[in-house]
């Protein structure tokens, strides 16, 4: 079956793919204060931030390249600029099964901190892309739409 657009009339837009700002070349945990992290291949998110992070201020630490572990103590480490995580503040984001909002710019240091909308698997290697607003995430909120 196919639908035809009467004359005159403005075809549906076309949902926007996700815009990619870059891929994660770094995952690191620190469990205890003032002490070494750890660098994971991968890394379960719950809500509280990664599995076996100690509780910060926020739940996830995002930083660009021009960062490492041995200089901040971010979670996700990317290969783009800060500069593209800036500009990407008040979005959310996709990495392998995770979804993010970046809602803070951190007082002294690099980067952005981000919130747990979805907890999830990611990896190093997992592209970070921006989502749409209204796109779903894939997350179930528990509550049963009326029949």
């Amino acid at each position: 079956m196919t639908t035809s657009i009467p004359p005159g009339a403005t075809p549906p837009a076309a949902t926007p793919p996700p815009r990619p700002i870059g891929t994660i070349t770094t995952l690191a945990i620190y469990p205890e204060r003032d002490e070494p992290g750890t660098r994971l291949e991968s890394a379960f998110v719950e809500p509280a931030g990664l599995e076996g992070d100690r509780r910060k201020k926020r739940p996830v630490h995002v930083v660009g390249q021009e960062e490492t572990p041995d200089t901040t103590r971010a979670n996700l480490f990317l290969d783009t600029p800060d500069a593209c995580l800036r500009e990407a503040l008040g979005q959310e984001v996709r990495a392998g099964g995770v979804v993010l909002a970046l809602d803070e710019l951190p007082s002294g240091c690099a980067g952005v901190y981000a919130s747990v909308v979805q907890e999830g698997l990611l990896a190093v290697g997992d592209p970070l892309e921006t989502l749409e607003p209204g796109v779903d995430t894939g997350e179930h909120s528990g509550v049963d739409a009326p029949a």
